[in-house]
């Protein structure tokens, strides 16, 4: 009997804090991701399964809310279940504990099944044929685009490395986490925690490009910002992203 609602456990690690020793954003989205793709491995449509099929999945929509960050040697609990299709997008929720079963916050994603020849979308209803989804998403994201920023206040440049690449040999979403969050002033970063973040991935970038990380303060109080990271070579926008802040 298949799984259609996942658990799994993840001790904090030292590698996990950021500078102010709390769990960074990047290893959290690590770890959802970790667990989705155990639970489509169960489901029998994981990345390497699909690849036999010249079929992979990329993350096209995610958001994520957090009320509380766990710290250094916490237990981090992930539930993460697929919660439907809508158009052409199969959707997946999560939610985030600590050992005690206290929320800590929650997420929610949106994933195109991609041809790999053709890197052209494909409709993923026959991979649920004869599964029930559990329940619809906590915090489901928005399926339409993100606005890019209207003005740009930073502006960084980046290379892709090879250590910047996941099994589909494209940037994964923790490097783009890095660089749309290296446009964030230090006094935020230092300040305040991220409680909201959104993403809007649009196209592919690969190894050996260089990218602009681009962010607009939008609001001041509290701290929202949006963001966009730009293929330099031809000026293609790669993520469109939205980070909300809160004072520490």
């Amino acid at each position: 009997m298949k799984k259609m609602l996942w658990k799994e456990s993840y001790l904090i690690r030292t590698f996990d804090l950021d500078a102010e020793e709390q769990t960074s954003v990047q290893s959290l989205c690590r770890y959802l991701l970790d667990a989705a793709g155990n639970h489509a491995e169960e489901l029998g449509f994981s990345v390497p399964q699909l690849n036999t099929r010249d079929l992979t999945w990329m993350l096209s929509r995610f958001r994520l809310r957090l009320e509380r960050t766990p710290g250094w040697r916490e237990e981090l609990q992930v539930e993460t279940w697929p919660s439907g299709i809508e158009r052409l997008f199969a959707m997946r929720g999560f939610i985030l504990s600590d050992a005690d079963g206290t929320a800590l916050g929650a997420a929610g994603s949106a994933w195109l099944l991609i041809n790999t020849a053709s890197r052209r979308p494909v409709r993923p209803g026959t991979l649920f044929a004869g599964l029930d989804f559990p329940a619809p998403q906590v915090l489901p994201p928005s399926l339409e685009k993100l606005p890019s920023p209207g003005r740009v206040d930073a502006e960084l440049s980046f290379r892709v490395r090879y250590s910047d690449l996941d099994i589909n040999q494209h940037v994964t979403s923790a490097s783009y986490l890095d660089w749309l969050l290296e446009a964030v002033p230090l006094e935020i970063r230092r300040g305040c925690a991220l409680r909201e973040l959104e993403l809007c991935f649009l196209a592919e970038s690969l190894y050996g490009e260089s990218l602009l990380s681009r962010s607009q303060c939008f609001s001041a109080e509290p701290p929202l910002y949006l963001h966009s990271l730009v293929r330099k070579e031809d000026g293609q926008e790669l993520l469109r992203a939205r980070t909300s802040w809160q004072p520490r």
